[in-house]
């Protein structure tokens, strides 16, 4: 299946110095979700839903700057979303009950929380390739959190360096750029 979530700048928006925010997941722009297997929309609490997909996940994000591209591809991916609801008893035009929890409605405003993806992760920006077994990504600080797969590293390559970084451990600041790394393992180009 497919998604396809257009979320557009606002009325306040202006284009940040060096005009990109960087490739931040739930940022404006235009992402779209591909999965080959099943999809699922769940009520945690309140107003927050579990999103699941599996099965050759692909995300593709286009932001407003012309550096603002991600794309990611997994076997799985988990998006936490908050989807404030329409007034306690309210029904809305389709007829749906926004407190009945078997009721999928893709219709409304939502704000991606976190997104987890596992499984062969790859992400490419316009700065870097990684890859890696599991991303674990905080949309409110643009923080993802990348592990690798036991006695394996990941491995992050940035544009215009001849040699990957690979590391047990990576933190990375999508918003700025830089990364973190913890348990390097050490490369040499001749």
């Amino acid at each position: 299946g497919q998604l396809l979530v257009n979320t557009v700048p606002g009325a306040d928006f202006q284009t940040p110095a060096g005009g990109s925010r960087g490739p931040a997941l739930g940022s404006d722009g235009t992402t779209r979700f591909s999965w080959g297997g099943a999809m699922e929309m769940r009520r945690q609490v309140a107003d927050r839903y579990l999103v699941t997909m599996d099965d050759g996940v692909e995300v593709l994000h286009a932001g407003v700057g012309p550096r603002d591209t991600l794309s990611l591809t997994s076997g799985e991916l988990e998006v936490l979303l908050d989807r404030p609801s329409a007034s306690v008893g309210a029904v809305d035009g389709a007829g749906v009950d926004p407190r009945d929890e078997d009721a999928l409605d893709l219709g409304g405003r939502a704000e991606i929380l976190e997104v987890l993806a596992r499984r062969k992760v790859f992400i490419r920006t316009s700065e870097q390739d990684v890859e890696c077994e599991v991303f674990d990504y905080e949309a409110a600080n643009q923080i993802a959190k990348l592990t690798a797969r036991a006695g394996r590293l990941v491995t992050v390559l940035t544009k215009g360096s001849p040699t990957p970084v690979r590391a047990e451990g990576v933190t990375w600041d999508m918003k700025t750029g830089r990364i973190q790394i913890s348990g390097a393992v050490g490369g040499a180009t001749r």
